[in-house]
């Protein structure tokens, strides 16, 4: 995990090994950050540092040492690249991560994932059609007062879009935070065992 400049944090109050890594277990370096967050460049992600925007609770054992990611910044970074394209400044979308790694918590201890039989890699696997009403999104406002905030949508989503619009917010956007949790997860799994994140293939060098 981090903090941001609000030193928000996700509770850690139980096991999160449910793949072959840990959540919380700071093992990846910047060149795995960037292969596993599609649309997050190094000058973007170096601009965030220099700005303060990220902190890192993580400390280094001198002040030469590279910085250490965990898995939670890893989906972090992914949500924050996916709502700046629809108009939340990176500050602002930094600010919800704390939130948004609760709700990865949750997301831990309603799904299992199963082995994938043609890669050897336990992996997520979530439905399409019907079965997509079933898992969960994030509806993300912007309230009168400029402020951003996170509201969980469960399968009511309808109705729970409309209550909050008519309850002060000015914008708003869907975020199918459970299919970006798979996603995420299911890639670092594959990295981690040595396969490429996003076609699945072994990649020269083996597993990280």
């Amino acid at each position: 995990m981090w903090l941001t400049k609000k030193l928000v944090q996700s509770s850690l109050s139980r096991d999160k090994k449910r793949m072959n890594f840990e959540l919380d277990d700071y093992r990846f370096r910047q060149a795995d950050v960037l292969r596993l967050v599609p649309g997050l460049s190094q000058g973007t992600l170096q601009n965030w540092i220099a700005r303060g925007l990220l902190r890192f609770n993580e400390p280094k054992p001198h002040k030469h040492a590279k910085t250490s990611w965990c898995a939670y910044n890893i989906v972090s970074l992914g949500f924050v690249v996916q709502v700046t394209k629809l108009g939340f400044k990176p500050s602002e979308a930094l600010d919800l991560c704390g939130q948004l790694e609760a709700e990865l918590d949750e997301f831990m201890t309603r799904f299992t994932p199963t082995l994938d039989s043609e890669t050897g890699v336990e992996k997520f696997v979530l439905g399409a059609g019907a079965d997509f009403a079933e898992y969960r999104a994030m509806m993300i406002t912007r309230n009168s007062d400029g402020a951003p905030r996170i509201s969980r949508l469960d399968p009511e989503r309808g109705t729970q879009l409309l209550a909050g619009l008519f309850a002060g917010a000015i914008a708003y956007i869907t975020f199918e935070s459970d299919r970006h949790f798979a996603k995420s997860l299911n890639m670092i799994s594959l990295y981690i065992a040595g396969r490429d994140p996003h076609a699945g293939e072994l990649m020269q060098g083996g597993a990280k």
